[in-house]
């Protein structure tokens, strides 16, 4: 008999708790409910309208459940900015990217202390301006974020 398994769990007459996986926290839930939406590359503007939750509380709630935020590629393009010790902005981030994504991404890194906005600069775009973020140098490092050896 084939059954239909969900995100958190079975849909209709399925047990969730079948198999002796015991009942999922909230977090878990959340996390499992979460996963599951991002498979189908979808954005966190979106997976947080489908919740009914402000994209800042998504972004307290994959916090709380120890998911880090923001979107995976974000982050990981993130990450090579920081060790690249290089000036950047969200035109460094690919364009696929929800800018929405981006912004929250850079967010995070700020909150967290890896990165600073260290200037503003004019939007090709738009007539805004946008911000500017190095790397903050970590001890062992030079002014530019690279190793002073």
């Amino acid at each position: 008999m084939s059954r239909l398994v969900g995100p958190v769990g079975g849909f209709g007459d399925c047990d969730p708790v079948e198999g002796g996986g015991g009942v999922m926290s909230a977090g878990e839930e959340f996390a499992a409910e979460y996963l599951w939406l991002k498979s189908f590359q979808m954005p966190d503007v979106r997976i947080a309208y489908l919740l009914r939750i402000s994209e800042a509380a998504l972004v307290k709630r994959r916090e709380r459940a120890g998911m880090g935020g923001g979107d995976p590629l974000a982050l990981e393009r993130l990450t090579v900015l920081v060790e690249s010790g290089c000036e950047f902005d969200s035109f460094d981030f690919p364009f696929v990217l929800d800018p929405r994504d981006v912004r929250a991404a850079l967010a995070l890194a700020v909150r967290q202390g890896r990165i600073v906005r260290v200037r503003t600069r004019l939007d090709p775009i738009r007539s805004n301006r946008i911000g500017v973020y190095r790397a903050v140098p970590t001890e062992g490092q030079g002014s530019n974020g690279r190793n002073a050896n």
